[in-house]
């Protein structure tokens, strides 16, 4: 599959609509992330809709990320990168 190499083992295969990203962790987990183009205005919109943010925005030095809470209490990440190329 074509993917794109961030550096450090960090692979992103594009999808149609989206990326799957394969990163190198010394656990065996998985994630679900979804990415945003301004995480401000994503996280103010699903606020408006009733959607719990259960972690804040913080910057990291990759992006900003944001954590919401689905109904059944799963927790899943939504990110704006600083790499404009995403």
């Amino acid at each position: 599959m074509p993917f794109t190499d961030s550096g450090e083992g960090w692979l992103t295969f594009g999808v149609p609509a989206g990326e799957i990203g394969c990163h190198p962790s010394e656990d065996t987990f998985h994630k679900i992330s979804f990415y945003c183009d301004d995480i401000q205005e994503t996280v103010a919109g699903l606020r408006q809709r009733g959607v719990e943010v259960s972690q804040e925005i913080v910057e990291e030095d990759w992006g900003f990320v944001a954590q919401i809470a689905f109904p059944d209490g799963q927790k899943v990440d939504l990110f704006q990168a600083k790499d404009k190329n995403r």
